[in-house]
């Protein structure tokens, strides 16, 4: 073997060795809380999820679900980050995004998380764009931490400012078409106020947003007024069917 097929060979057993010894995976490495409980966001239920897992399937309704700590950071400087990034969708990738910017800020991490699940259903009975949907829903909220930080407060005047500079950098960075960013960070620069011609992306996203924050607010009470309400604030027939079928299991789980 020659001298340089010797550097080459030697070069890859150090590109080996490091890639089976980085601390970020080496569980040697690992704390306490690299290993952690987190709710299905389809039934509930409760499971384990490691650090490193991406997703994992629900020993209960056997729904593949995202690891809500999901942080990709390290991918924007390792070398190695194309193979761990393999199999990952775009779905994924703005998760982790989101989780970046949001940092140890986990109840919003769970907001953006449950929004997004609550508009794929929605979508199910809905005709739009899913691709926009999934990247809004994922980043909707994404303008708040630079809100708190530049203006001291989230008021939505502020995250409809502030959010869609990032979400852009966001969308181009994962290889998202330009036509399809700005229809996203449209979305999300009004998210709050609805103007009086939408498109069906932003009515799922809308609808989404408003039953989740309907829920961290305490479900509303089943009374023969709420039917009127939810026809009211919904705007899609499919966001109003999953809010019906969304009070009726949490008013059974509260009488239980």
């Amino acid at each position: 073997m020659g001298g340089k097929d010797k550097q080459r060979e030697g070069k890859r057993r150090e590109d080996v060795m490091a890639l089976n010894q980085c601390p970020g995976q080496n569980r040697l490495f690992w704390k306490p809380d690299d290993i952690f409980n987190a709710e299905c966001p389809h039934c509930k239920h409760e499971m384990e999820f490691w650090k490193d897992d991406i997703r994992r399937e629900c020993p209960e309704c056997h729904k593949q679900v995202v690891n809500p700590k999901l942080d990709l950071a390290c991918a924007q400087w390792c070398k190695w980050a194309d193979k761990c990034l393999e199999g990952l969708t775009l779905e994924d990738r703005l998760i982790a995004a989101a989780k970046d910017v949001f940092g140890d800020d986990d109840k919003r991490v769970a907001h953006a998380l449950r929004v997004l699940e609550y508009a794929k259903r929605i979508l199910e009975t809905e005709e739009a764009d899913a691709q926009v949907v999934v990247a809004a829903a994922a980043l909707h909220d994404i303008g708040i931490p630079e809100s708190e930080r530049k203006h001291g407060n989230a008021a939505p005047e502020n995250q409809h400012q502030e959010g869609p500079p990032i979400a852009r950098e966001i969308l181009t960075r994962l290889g998202v078409e330009a036509e399809e960013v700005e229809k996203v960070c449209d979305i999300i620069g009004h998210h709050h106020t609805p103007r009086n011609e939408e498109t069906p992306e932003f009515n799922v996203v809308f609808d989404a947003d408003v039953l989740r924050n309907w829920m961290e607010s305490g479900p509303p009470d089943l009374t023969p007024e709420l039917e009127t309400k939810i026809n009211k604030a919904f705007r899609t027939e499919g966001g109003r069917r999953l809010a019906k079928s969304v009070f009726l299991r949490a008013a059974a789980e509260k009488d239980a």
